[in-house]
């Protein structure tokens, strides 16, 4: 039984006793158990908030999927819109663009008609010009060749009046 006593009293595994029944008193004075249960609880609370956090998270995460999907489709839907006003708005400037052509055109035709006439007439004019001064000349030439030509036209003149 010494042997027992001096085994106890000199290995660590008396020590070791002592420890833990000392950690066991001071436990139960600071009452280690109390603060425990409080740890684990506030712990467990943690984990509960924060699984509410992630389900409110992944609801926002879908809402948000959601409303882009929905983005991405009025996207597409004013893209359409879009290059439909824009082939509208061509087609009417080509229509506008066509009609002043044609304006244009009928402008010029109106323009060259009445320039054509205008240097029609003036052609006319300096034709009918020429030929009464070529006229006159040939008459002063057939009057100058022959004097008696002269007093045949007093006498025609006189006679016509």
């Amino acid at each position: 039984m010494m042997d027992l006593r001096y085994y106890f009293e000199h290995s660590n595994l008396f020590n070791f006793a002592v420890m833990i029944l000392l950690f066991v008193w001071v436990a139960k004075k600071a009452k280690l158990g109390d603060a425990m249960r409080g740890a684990v609880a506030n712990i467990a609370d943690t984990i509960e908030k924060s699984e509410h956090e992630k389900r409110a998270a992944n609801k926002a995460l879908k809402a948000a999927q959601k409303a882009l999907s929905a983005v991405e489709g009025e996207a597409k839907s004013l893209m359409a819109n879009a290059k439909l006003q824009a082939k509208t708005f061509t087609q009417k400037i080509l229509a506008q663009t066509k009609e002043k052509i044609a304006l244009f055109e009928s402008v010029v035709k109106k323009a060259v008609t009445a320039e054509e006439r205008v240097i029609s007439a003036r052609l006319t004019k300096l034709a009918a010009q020429k030929s009464v001064e070529l006229a006159h000349a040939e008459i002063l030439a057939a009057l100058k060749k022959n004097p008696k030509l002269h007093e045949e036209f007093i006498k025609e003149s006189i006679k016509q009046l």
